[in-house]
């Protein structure tokens, strides 16, 4: 069954016409092979960008993270320090005549030591911190007094985020799934209210 037909025609062992998409040797042809190459390219391109996009939003949510982290250990060490600086004026004697002004000043002292505790505690990143001391959103009377702690950070510096928003065609289009500025806040109540 093998070999010439009679009509002129070459078959393989499989049964199919020789030389067809294949030459003699099991190769695609030139023109072929360099197709495989530009598909090859396109997809690899495009798998490559996927890949950074990942590692871009990877990037950004850490971020995030560390510094909400950041946030609420800078809460926890200004009420730790405004307890401590708030103990230490009753231990001197701190009349009943000078304690509002006195709390004030515990409370800007714990919200400065907040500061400096968030900015140990996002470590490398460049992080912006803003205290504030006042009333608690809670209470409406306004007889408890609240440090927060905000944290800002800008990812633009990234070489990543860069990268992302150039392939995103940068400009307003980005605006809305790349941040800007990232930003935590944590409040704590640094004091009891007034019996």
């Amino acid at each position: 069954m093998g070999g010439r037909m009679g009509h002129g025609v070459d078959r393989d062992a499989d049964g199919g016409a020789a030389g067809g998409a294949r030459n003699g040797a099991g190769r695609m042809p030139g023109r072929q092979q360099g197709m495989a190459a530009v598909e090859f390219a396109l997809v690899v391109l495009a798998l490559l960008v996927v890949l950074a996009a990942v590692v871009s939003y990877g990037a950004l949510f850490w971020a995030q993270q560390k510094i909400s982290y950041a946030a609420g250990e800078g809460a926890r060490a200004a009420l730790l320090e405004s307890g401590l600086d708030a103990g230490l004026l009753a231990g001197m004697g701190a009349g009943e005549e000078g304690g509002a002004g006195e709390d004030e000043g515990a409370a800007a002292a714990g919200a400065s030591a907040g500061c400096a505790a968030a900015r140990q505690a996002a470590g490398w990143l460049a992080v912006g911190c803003e205290p504030a001391v006042r009333a608690c959103a809670w209470d409406p009377g306004g007889d408890t007094r609240c440090v927060s702690i905000t944290v800002t950070y800008d990812p633009a510096g990234w070489p990543m985020i860069g990268t992302l928003r150039s392939l995103a065609g940068g400009g307003a289009r980005t605006q809305g799934w790349i941040p800007g500025l990232l930003a935590a806040q944590a409040t704590v109540q640094v004091e009891e209210p007034l019996p």
